[in-house]
């Protein structure tokens, strides 16, 4: 009997010495408006979501399998690029994770009908005055000399007949 006993304590000290093993992975992550794409499974890394113009940054929602874990996001403070990524970084003593989301922004009605470029389409108003002048100056020069001859012409014309 004292050897049962004997068995038994020391098997529920060792239970207190086995340590439990880290991970540095998600047990569950979900956006608060959105859905991500694919649905979430802690070994795979890397999501997607389209998002609405005006929102800035994402709801997120998650679940540390290891507890004493920390975790870290990145890049979800002020989304507002159209493509933009955002990192959770999972860190125990021994273990690192990353999940990348993916987030694109829907385009507005308005932002469509813009290309996204406008900057290069602006008009420039400076011009070249003396440019402007000349270019205006030369065709009535012309046109003016080609009336002098036409009606010269025709006055050369009539006074040679008379």
């Amino acid at each position: 009997m004292k050897k049962i006993i004997w068995i038994m304590a020391l098997f529920f000290l060792n239970l207190s010495f086995v340590q439990a093993e880290e991970s540095a992975y998600l047990s569950n992550l979900w956006l608060t408006d959105y859905e991500l794409s694919p649905t979430f499974d802690k070994y795979n890394n890397s999501y997607s979501v389209t998002i609405k113009p005006e929102d800035t940054s994402l709801k997120l929602n998650y679940t540390l399998e290891d507890p004493s874990a920390t975790i870290e996001i990145l890049g979800n403070d002020l989304i507002s690029e159209e493509e933009q990524i955002v990192t959770l970084k999972i860190t125990t003593a021994t273990q690192e994770q990353n999940y990348n989301i993916y987030v694109t922004k829907e385009k507005s009605s308005l932002a469509a009908a813009v290309p996204s470029d406008y900057q290069d389409l602006s008009i420039e108003k400076k011009f070249n005055k003396p440019l402007t002048i000349t270019l205006i100056t030369i065709p009535c020069l012309i046109i003016i000399y080609i009336f002098k001859i036409l009606l010269f012409k025709n006055k050369r014309t009539k006074s040679k007949s008379a």
